[in-house]
């Protein structure tokens, strides 16, 4: 019932942020395809929550399982995207092009391992498998990738508006501590 909360809340921001004029820069660009990622992921979600309390066939669930996962990896690497984008040049087209690589690399990944659900009749449902542990894998790399590049604008290439990073660092870090657990 979340998920329909989620979409219900995204679809009012996004209707919202679409409908006012905005200057075109990177980062609103970047917003841009975060918010229609992001409406886009709430609907594979909600179907694949369907077909598993249907018990719809297996194959169905596990193709809109991983195309969660691709979500999540999708998700992920334009918020970090976004968060060199705040950073100075040289930070920015470095961690792109290993972003990139690092979104390619896991993207076939997600499709090549597989993935398990747990369903107990009720209301718990959760993912599992050596996909799963993929994609967390991937969290975590691409998070440091972002921490390194906020800790490299702010020392080494004397960035001192730390006070733009504070929400970042907060978000990163505690969204790391998710992943982990």
């Amino acid at each position: 019932m979340l998920f329909i909360f989620s979409l219900i809340y995204i679809l009012l921001i996004s209707f919202i942020y679409f409908s006012k004029e905005k200057i075109d820069n990177s980062d609103n660009r970047l917003y841009k395809i975060i918010i229609i990622v992001n409406v886009i992921g709430i609907i594979i979600d909600i179907i694949q929550y369907l077909f598993i309390k249907h018990e719809a066939n297996p194959f169905l669930i596990s193709i809109f399982n991983k195309l969660y996962l691709a979500f999540i990896i999708t998700w992920i690497t334009i918020f970090a995207h976004y968060v060199i984008n705040r950073g100075d040049e040289h930070i920015k087209n470095k961690f792109k092009n290993i972003l990139k690589i690092i979104y390619y690399i896991f993207m076939m990944g997600v499709f090549i391992f597989p993935t398990n659900y747990f369903y107990d009749g009720n209301n718990i449902i959760y993912s599992y498998g050596p996909g799963i542990q993929w994609v967390s894998g991937f969290i975590i790399t691409d998070i440091t990738i972002m921490l390194i590049s906020m800790t490299l604008d702010l020392y080494v290439y004397k960035n001192y508006n730390k006070r733009k990073y504070i929400p970042l660092y907060i978000y990163v870090g505690l969204g790391l501590i998710v992943t982990i657990i």
